[in-house]
C-alpha cells in the first residue's frame, strides 16, 4: 500500500501531460530472478499499470554487478542505462533493493526523471543521498521479533544457525544481525554459514542436533560465488527429516540409548552432482555411573550418506567418554 501511494505522489503531475505511454525504468538488484525482488517487481509493475491511465512501456535492466565488490563497472553501466533511453523521455525511475539504489543515487545517470527509491531496509538509507526528485519508501525488518517467534513456536530450541550469503550487501547483513541479537546471548547460541557453499550448507543442516533451528536470512551469492536465484537456497535447505531415541536402564547405575535419524533433501537440478542427498545415522551407548557425578561412557555411531548423483558410503565410529559434573 505504502508503494502504491508512493506513485500516486510521483504520478500526479503527469496526469496532465500528453496521452502517450509512460516509460518507467526499473533497475533492480542482482535482478528480477532473485528472491524478494522478483515479488516485488512483479506487485510494483502492477501497481503502476493500475495507477497510471494510458498504456506504460516498460525498461527493465538488473544490476548484476551488485554482486562484486566495488567494481569498476560501474561507470560504463551508467552509459549504458543513459544509452539505453537517450531518445526516450523517462516518466519514471525506479530501484529496488539497496544495490541498486546506492547505484543510481550516486552515478545520477537520469538527473531529470522522477525516482522511486523502493524494496530496501529502513537502515540502509543512512547511506543513501536522497535529491529532491527522489522519493524513498522502506520496509521495517525486526530480526528479533522473528527470532522470539521461532522460540514461542519452538521452545526448546538452544541453538541457531543464520543463512547468509557472500556478496557484499549479504556481508553488510551479517553485521547487522550480529548486533541485532546480541541480546539472545546466554538463551541461544547462533553458528553462521556464510562462509559455507550451499553443498556445505546442506551438510551442516543434515548434522544438525536436536534443539536446533534455522534462521533463513539471504543467499543470493555462496561462499564459492555460486548464484542462487529466485529461493532456490530455501528450497534446498528445505528437508525431511526424523529422529527417535529409547533409553533403557539396565541398573540403577548402568544404562543404553539406542538412536535413529534422517534427512532427506529435495536436490536441484542446479546443485553440484555430489550434493548431499540424504543421510541415516544409528548410535548406540551404554553409560555407567560408580558414583552420583561420573558418568562413563562407550558409544558406537553408524552413518551412511548417499548424494545426488547416487554415490555413497558409510562409516563407524567407536568413542569413549567420561562426564564429571562438579
Amino acid at each position: 500500500m505504502t508503494v502504491v501511494l508512493a506513485l500516486a505522489g510521483l504520478a500526479g503531475p503527469l496526469r496532465a501531460a500528453d496521452a502517450g505511454p509512460r516509460r518507467v525504468l526499473v533497475v533492480t538488484s542482482f535482478g528480477t530472478r532473485f528472491a524478494p525482488f522478483e515479488a516485488f517487481a512483479a506487485a510494483l509493475r502492477t501497481g503502476i499499470v493500475d495507477g497510471w491511465p494510458g498504456p506504460v512501456e516498460f525498461f527493465e535492466t538488473p544490476l548484476e554487478i551488485a554482486r562484486f565488490e566495488a567494481p569498476a563497472e560501474e561507470e560504463p553501466f551508467a552509459g549504458y542505462l543513459r544509452s539505453l533511453v537517450a531518445n526516450r523521455k523517462l516518466d519514471l525511475v525506479v530501484t529496488i533493493g539497496f544495490p541498486a539504489a546506492s547505484f543510481v543515487t550516486r552515478w545520477q545517470p537520469f538527473p531529470e526523471a522522477p525516482t522511486l527509491i523502493a524494496g530496501l531496509e529502513r537502515r540502509q538509507a543512512a547511506d543513501l543521498t536522497i535529491a529532491g526528485n527522489e522519493l524513498l519508501v522502506t520496509a521495517v525488518y525486526d530480526p528479533p521479533a522473528v527470532v522470539e517467534n521461532a522460540l514461542r513456536l519452538l521452545p526448546d530450541t538452544k541453538r541457531m544457525a543464520v543463512v547468509l550469503g557472500a556478496s557484499p550487501v549479504e556481508r553488510y547483513w551479517r553485521g547487522e544481525l550480529e548486533r541485532d541479537l546480541a541480546s539472545f546471548a546466554g538463551r541461544l547460541a547462533f553458528d553462521w554459514w556464510d562462509g559455507l557453499t550451499l553443498d556445505g550448507m546442506l551438510q551442516k543442516a543434515g548434522a544438525m542436533e536436536p534443539g536446533s533451528a534455522i534462521l533463513y536470512a539471504t543467499l543470493r551469492v555462496d561462499a564459492a560465488g555460486i548464484v542462487h536465484e529466485r529461493d532456490q537456497g530455501l528450497e534446498a535447505l528445505r528437508a525431511v527429516s526424523g529422529y527417535a531415541a529409547f533409553e533403557h536402564w539396565w541398573t540403577t547405575v548402568l544404562r543404553s540409548t539406542l538412536a535413529a535419524g534422517f534427512v532427506g533433501v529435495d536436490n536441484l537440478d542446479a546443485q553440484p552432482h555430489d550434493a548431499l542427498h540424504k543421510t541415516k545415522q544409528l548410535s548406540l551407548n551404554l553409560a555407567w555411573s560408580p558414583i552420583r557425578r561420573l558418568d562413563l561412557m562407550s558409544e558406537v555411531l553408524w552413518g551412511r550418506r548417499r548424494n545426488k548423483d547416487g554415490s555413497r558410503g558409510d562409516a563407524t565410529q567407536l568413542q569413549l567418554g567420561s562426564t564429571f559434573r562438579f
